[in-house]
């Protein structure tokens, strides 16, 4: 049952909802985010780089990050000013960022074969992790110890260590994987795969 709709221009791309139940949506268009409230009465837009997609709170709550595709960087957006007070620079346009339960690192796919990670500390990239081609979603797994990433024009998914940043192990659904999730358990990984199918690994 719908409970409501707010109206928003611009392209509407990407959400994220806070632990305190804050609302971010990226405007591809506007070069914004805006922040809804509980009536989902949208807020004044908060400018940020060229055609921001992915958008994440980091476990707090109180700093949320933004890619700005065309922009070439990641945008560090304080939640309580409602401003994007710094960029991570990426040498790459980034698709989607990851915030580790812990809070310390950024895990941000991007249209090259790679995956960056940054220090949410020092808000710069500490370590590449390659894979191959056009990395896009994440999955946590239950234990919050390893993630996985769809490399959507690679035909691979990745398992990755969160503490190392080391590859686990790899899939090879080929096609064209996108968005993916591990059951609740953590025995089942489930990726949609935007060539024709569903695939589900033990």
């Amino acid at each position: 049952q719908l409970i409501g709709s707010t109206p928003l221009g611009a392209r509407p791309f990407g959400v994220a909802v806070s632990r305190t139940g804050v609302v971010y949506v990226t405007q591809l268009d506007a070069a914004s985010v805006t922040r809804l409230d509980t009536t989902l009465s949208a807020g004044a837009p908060i400018a940020v780089g060229n055609v921001p997609t992915g958008v994440t709170f980091a476990p707090r709550g109180d700093v949320a990050y933004v890619t700005n595709q065309w922009s070439q960087s990641v945008g560090v957006i304080d939640v309580a000013s409602g401003r994007q007070l710094s960029t991570i620079g990426i040498p790459a346009d980034p698709f989607v960022p990851f915030v580790s339960p812990d809070g310390s690192k950024l895990f941000i796919t991007s249209n090259t074969n790679n995956v960056f990670v940054a220090s949410t500390s020092t808000r710069a990239i500490t370590d590449v992790v390659q894979l191959t081609h056009a990395p896009n979603g994440f999955a946590l797994h239950p234990d919050q110890k390893r993630i996985y990433v769809s490399a959507s024009f690679g035909g691979t998914v990745h398992e990755i260590d969160i503490a190392s940043n080391a590859i686990l192990r790899t899939f090879a659904p080929g096609g064209t994987p996108q968005g993916l999730v591990v059951s609740k358990d953590g025995s089942e990984l489930f990726v949609a795969n935007e060539a024709g199918w569903m695939d589900v690994y033990s």
